[in-house]
This record gives structure tokens, C-alpha cells and sequence, in this order.
């Protein structure tokens, strides 16, 4: 059967809250409003990822539907100020340009982009590597979930400027390599005319798009061209926008259902089993007293971890299954760890039978830096459903603590934590096999301290950050050999002749 052949055994049906905002987008586009559009094209895709779980933008074809109406609406800014970059001969060094949405502490994919450019430049550690062919990086941040000033119509964020919401990351940064930081001024088009400049000046080989639809800014540089080849490198939801030539996917049940479509609009598809997690610090951290997270010693405490984490356990049937679970094993306690209001939770549990007691056995332990002592005074970590963590899974495998993860559907963040646990992921939405085996875990010590230890061996063979990175690093000199070097070479070859 071919790859995305259950993805067109039904229409693709847009919803009012994508309809609505690109019928705007359409009419400003009429007008000749480029930057209006372009912001009705992301607040659509916002709208869709942030509130209703990528209800139209988790089928591929959607996310071709917003590539298309950008390359339409956008026709005439692209064209004025589209590039073709320069030959260049091949060298030992491939010049990476990251574009990324925003910096901030507790977001994931800033952690890997840190992570990424202190890899690419402890190159001159691992002699030899790649055939010699060193990466230098440099970071372009286009500030696109903050504030403008002025504010903008149909996109409003709070003030979370990265050199605030991240500095700690912008410093990591900072000394590793050049990284240039938009303003929050005027229109996103503005934004994307200061980026293109700021990118064309670091002349790179090949550009990184941290992003998805949902990014204007990145959207608009992209189409543009800034680098002879250019990726997104995906974090859900792909951005297929003109101008990207390659989409590296962190989740292979996803790159396997979207190959196919994705190669119609003319895009390489490439894969690494994820975007990396800090699977080996886990062995070196003692557990955390359990005192100090306000849990009773000697009780078996399941854990879950997300910075959007009661979100999730109020979108679907998690919460209640969860309460269910507490309700059948009165000695079991449940922490919760991430940046989230436990308000909405409590207000749940107000409805619930045992809702008093069960209450008092859940923990909010707040956001951590450093999550890793307190994984390791669990016995089991819950991946939450439909939409469950990926680096809070990989971090909790290497801490050798047992994870229970479910392939509860086709989007990303629906199946990538079973993904990464692998032989031990639950199928599909069997609800009552995931509870069982969480039960048996906390209740089967050898059971648990066998399954932690097989997680934990594949999460340092194949998902830590040092062989992520080192991947994605491989991924950078090879599209930069293929299509970068390779192409300039005949193109040199021909103006010789």
C-alpha cells in the first residue's frame, strides 16, 4: 500500500476556524495586502496547532493547502526579492544557518538548537569526523511569538522577547557562534525583509527551518531563498511552504505516512528517529527527596512531565482515566512536573467521585531545569494521550525509569512517545492495556527495573543528544555535498566553457 494511502480514503475537510482566517488571508492577498495575508495564512495554522490539535494541519494535505496559498497570495513579494545564491567551490567547512521561531527556557526545541550549535563547534574534539568537513553555525531568531509593537490585528502574544524569556540559552549561544536577533517592529513581513538581509550576509550553504506554517516570519524568508538548499527541520507539524527543499522528520511513523505527499510538491524527505533528549545525565543524578516534592517515602508515584501538561490531561479522557486509576490503587501517588497552572485539574477533580482524595495524592511540582532527580524518585513516568512529550520521554528512559506511551493516532504528538520507547509502546488507543501495564510496573518491581533498564539502553544507543546531533550534522554535510557543492562545481564547470 503506498506510504500516505489511508490519508486519501477520505476528503480533506477544512474547518470554520482555518476557513474563516484564510478566507481573510484571501481577500487582503486581492488586495495586495501581502503582509496582511501572510499573517491571516499563520493565524490560521496557529489556531488549528494551538487550540484545536491539529484537527486540519495533522493531515499532511493540509499543511499542502497552506503551502499552496502562500505560494499564491505571496506570488508578487516573492518574486521581487527571490535569489538564486552564488556557486561555491567545495571547502572543509559547510556554513548552517538555523532560522528559529523564538528562544525560551523550557521549550524544547530551543534546548536542541542549543544543544546543536555546541556540537557543530566542538568539531575541532572529533578529529576526522565527517571526512573533516567542519560546521559553523550561526542563529537567526526571528521573534515571531512575542509582542509587536504595534501590535498586530490578528496576531497577539504576550511580551516573551528571547533575550528575556531565553537569555541563558541567547548566552550559550552567543558563545558559540553569531546569532542575530529580529525586532519586534512593524508588520512580520518587515521582520522577514530585516531576516533575509541578516541571512544573505552569513552566505550559508545550507538553511534550518525551525518551523511550521504557523511561522510567518520564517515563512516569508524562506520563500525568498537565503541559502542554496534549505530544510525544515520539523517539530510537528512540517512547514512545506515555497523555498523548502528538504523536510527532516523526528518522527518515522509520520515521515512514513507523509513521504509520498510530501515528494509531490518537490521536497526531499529525510528522518532522524528524533530531535534529541538528555538521555545519559540521568545516571549521574541522585533521586530527589521525595520530602522536598511533598511525596510520602515507601508509595508508588507515577509521574507525568510537560510544560502544556494539564492541557493535555484535559484534551482527551486522560484526566478521568488517570483519577480511575488513582481511585482502583489508593497507595499510589502521581507527580506532575512542568510550567502549568494545576488550577483546571483541581476544578476537574471537583466533579469526580474521591475527588478530595484523590486530589490529595496529586503533586503540581512546578517547572524544573533540571527534571532528571525528580524522574528518578518515580517508579513509572505516564506519557500523557492523545498528545504526549517526546524529550520528557527520552529524559525519563535514560533516568532508567519505566515509561508507559501509547500510539494513540496519526499526529505527532499523538504517537511520538511510543515511537521512542518502541518494543514497548502500547497499540492504538487500547486504553485499558496501557493502564494494566502501568499498574503491573508499580506493582512488579523486577518487571519495572527490567523494562527502565531496556528503555534506558535504547535511549543511549539511539535517542540521546550526542548521536542526535551528530545526525542531524550528517544530514548538513550531505545536502550541502548533493546540492550545494555538487551544483556549483558544473555550474563552475559551465561558465569555465
Amino acid at each position: 500500500m503506498h506510504a500516505n494511502a489511508h490519508q486519501t480514503q477520505h476528503p480533506l475537510v477544512m474547518p470554520e476556524h482555518v476557513g474563516s482566517q484564510l478566507k481573510r488571508a484571501m481577500r487582503l492577498a486581492n488586495e495586495g495586502d501581502h503582509a496582511g495575508a501572510l499573517e491571516g495564512i499563520a493565524s490560521a495554522a496557529i489556531a488549528d496547532i494551538q487550540a484545536a490539535q491539529q484537527e486540519f494541519l495533522g493531515d499532511i494535505r493540509g499543511v499542502g493547502v497552506f503551502a499552496e496559498v502562500t505560494r499564491l497570495w505571496l506570488a508578487q513579494w516573492i518574486a521581487a526579492r527571490s535569489e538564486t545564491p552564488s556557486p561555491r567551490a567545495p571547502t572543509d567547512v559547510v556554513r548552517l544557518l538555523y532560522v528559529v521561531p523564538n528562544v525560551s527556557a523550557g521549550h524544547a526545541a530551543s534546548m536542541n538548537l542549543v544543544r546543536l550549535v555546541e556540537w557543530h563547534t566542538r568539531q575541532h574534539e572529533r578529529a576526522g569526523a565527517h571526512g573533516a568537513i567542519r560546521v559553523e553555525p550561526t542563529v537567526l531568531v526571528c521573534e515571531e511569538f512575542t509582542e509587536r509593537t504595534p501590535p498586530r490585528a490578528h496576531l497577539s502574544f504576550k511580551s516573551m522577547p528571547s533575550r528575556t524569556a531565553g537569555a541563558d540559552f541567547i548566552a550559550r549561544l552567543e558563545k558559540r557562534c553569531r546569532v542575530e536577533i529580529l525586532a519586534a517592529d512593524g508588520t512580520y513581513l518587515d521582520a522577514a525583509e530585516a531576516g533575509i538581509a541578516h541571512a544573505r550576509a552569513a552566505r550559508p550553504d545550507v538553511a534550518f527551518f525551525v518551523g511550521s506554517p504557523a511561522c510567518a516570519v520564517q515563512t516569508a524568508i524562506a520563500a525568498a531563498r537565503v541559502a542554496p538548499v534549505q530544510a525544515c527541520l520539523n517539530i510537528g507539524v512540517p512547514m512545506l511552504s515555497p523555498g523548502i527543499d528538504a523536510v527532516i522528520y523526528n518522527n518515522r511513523a509520520k515521515e512514513a505516512r507523509d513521504e509520498a505527499f510530501v515528494r509531490t510538491h518537490g521536497a526531499e524527505v529525510l528522518g532522524v528517529t528524533t530531535s534529541g533528549g538528555d538521555a545519559s545525565i540521568g545516571a549521574r543524578l541522585a533521586p530527589f527527596p521525595r520530602g522536598e516534592m511533598g511525596l510520602p517515602d515507601g508509595v508508588p508515584v507515577v509521574a507525568s512531565m510537560s510544560n502544556v501538561l494539564v492541557r493535555r490531561m484535559l484534551a482527551g479522557t486522560f484526566a478521568r482515566d488517570l483519577a480511575a486509576f488513582l481511585r482502583r490503587n489508593p497507595d499510589v501517588w502521581w507527580l506532575g512536573i512542568g510550567f502549568c497552572d494545576p488550577a483546571p485539574f483541581h476544578k476537574y477533580l471537583e466533579t469526580v467521585d474521591g475527588g478530595a482524595d484523590i486530589r490529595r495524592r496529586c503533586v503540581f511540582a512546578g517547572g524544573w531545569q533540571i527534571p532528571w532527580g525528580m524522574l528518578k524518585s518515580c517508579n513509572v513516568l505516564l506519557n500523557e494521550y492523545p498528545e504526549g512529550g517526546g524529550n520528557s520521554v527520552i529524559e525519563t528512559m535514560g533516568c532508567g525509569v519505566p515509561v508507559v506511551a501509547m500510539q494513540a493516532g496519526p499526529r505527532h504528538a499523538e504517537c511520538i512517545g511510543a515511537e521512542l520507547v518502541g518494543p514497548d509502546a502500547i497499540p492504538t488507543n487500547d486504553i485499558d492495556a496501557y493502564w494494566r501495564l502501568a499498574e503491573t510496573w508499580i506493582r512488579d518491581p523486577q518487571a519495572a527495573a527490567a523494562a527502565g533498564a531496556r528503555q534506558r539502553a535504547r535511549a543511549l544507543a539511539e535517542l540521546d543528544y550526542g548521536v542526535i546531533c551528530d545526525a542531524y550534522e550528517r544530514i548538513a554535510v550531505d545536502l550541502c555535498r548533493r546540492r550545494v557543492w555538487a551544483a556549483s562545481a558544473a555550474e563552475l564547470a559551465t561558465a569555465d566553457t
